[in-house]
Parts: structure tokens; C-alpha cells; sequence
């Protein structure tokens, strides 16, 4: 064998190996190939599996509209305050809070065309900015059908106050607004799950002292699923 045959010998034998790797393997798949070559201690593992399919909930246009002849403002946080982030806080004295209280026939898209709304809202005393007529406020509500179902409501927002000018005895205009969530509820919205923005108002025409009452309007819009 001349110097030149024997210098390329090793490659061919391993070409030659290489090429009858290849050919046993012709018909397997890229990976199954290359894991031959890479021999027995090729780590690249198996493909990972794709991603299950998860169904994405359906959600709905909500939106619920109702008048009440009276809602009330008066001292102390709601008797559903232990679920508030306010519990601890409005606690300190019956200075530290007050309540929005209100409750209307609506016209609804769920649970029911005819619904009903009662709410209580917690609101801190001190407002949200020096000089401001705006307090947060947050606070649960339930909105019923005479059938049974319902839709349970956790409300975030602020209270703002708007004196009327020109008007003897003072009237003023309270206007509460934010978000909500819908948590669940009963009947065929035990497990019901959508959000939204609200908006409260209150008429009081005349105010001295608390309680304030008055009519006012309710106005909710937002998306729903029964999940």
C-alpha cells in the first residue's frame, strides 16, 4: 500500500461506515437517523408532546338598567365588610367609613330580563387627593330573578360629589363608578364569570344630614359566561 492510500484509508473506512449507516436507515425518520449516527449515548430525546387543546370560555354582551325611587348614604361600612380589604381599616371607628346602599328593578341580559340589584358599597371617609370630592370605595351585590338564578358582583370604584349651584335647600348629585366582577352565583350561573363598569347615581335634593336618600339610576355593561 503506497504512502497516499494509506494516508486516506481511515477516512474511507469511515465514510464507507457512515454510508451503510445511512442506507440501514433510509427509510427511518431525521431524528431516528441521526440518532444511529450519534450512537447510544445521544440525549436529544423524544420530541416534546404538543400542547393540549384548552376550550376558551364564550363570553357575552351583559348589561343590566335600573331606576330606583331611593338609595340611602348613611355612617358605618356594610354588613358584608369582612370580604373588603376595608375590614380592618373601617374598624378604627364609625368615622372611618360609610356606606352606599341602593336597590332596583333592572333590565338585564342575564340572570333574567327582569332583575333585581341590591348593593352595599363601603367607602373610606378620606378623599382619594387633598381638595378632592372623590372616596374609593368597594363593596358586593347580588343580582336576582324571581326564578332563583343569580349573579354574585364584587364592585371597585369611587364616590364622587357634585354640589348643584342655584338650588335652596343645597341638592347635591353623588355619582359612584368603577369596575366589577361577576364571582359567581346560583342556579344556572353557580359558576358564571365576567367583568364590566358600573355607574350609580344619586339624587338628593335636599341634604342636611346622614342619611342622604334620594332616586337615582343604575347602569351596568360588560361580558359573561355561565363557564
Amino acid at each position: 500500500m503506497n504512502k497516499q492510500l494509506k494516508r486516506y484509508f481511515p477516512v474511507m473506512i469511515m465514510s464507507g461506515l457512515i454510508a451503510l449507516t445511512l442506507a440501514a436507515n433510509a427509510h427511518a425518520g431525521f431524528l431516528q437517523q441521526m440518532q444511529s449516527i450519534a450512537g447510544p449515548d445521544y440525549s436529544g430525546g423524544a420530541p416534546a408532546a404538543p400542547e393540549p387543546q384548552v376550550a376558551v370560555t364564550a363570553l357575552a354582551k351583559f348589561s343590566a338598567i335600573g331606576r330606583f325611587t331611593t338609595a340611602t348614604i348613611g355612617a358605618g361600612a356594610c354588613a358584608n365588610i369582612d370580604q373588603s380589604n376595608f375590614a380592618a381599616y373601617c374598624s378604627g371607628g364609625p368615622d372611618t367609613c360609610f356606606q352606599f346602599n341602593f336597590s332596583a328593578p333592572m333590565v338585564s341580559t342575564a340572570p333574567a330580563k327582569n332583575s333585581t340589584l341590591t348593593a352595599c358599597l363601603t367607602v373610606d371617609n378620606t378623599p382619594t387627593s387633598s381638595g378632592a370630592t372623590c372616596f374609593s370605595g368597594q363593596g358586593l351585590g347580588t343580582l336576582s330573578a324571581a326564578t332563583g338564578a343569580s349573579l354574585t358582583l364584587s364592585f371597585g370604584g369611587q364616590l364622587c360629589i357634585t354640589q348643584l349651584i342655584g338650588t335652596t335647600p343645597p341638592a347635591v348629585r353623588f355619582v359612584t363608578s368603577g369596575g366589577f366582577n361577576v364571582t359567581g352565583g346560583a342556579g344556572a350561573y353557580s359558576a358564571a364569570v365576567g367583568a364590566g363598569e358600573f355607574a350609580v347615581s344619586l339624587y338628593d335634593a335636599a341634604v342636611t344630614a346622614l342619611p342622604y336618600t334620594g332616586p337615582g339610576e343604575i347602569n351596568l355593561t360588560g361580558n359573561l359566561a355561565k363557564k
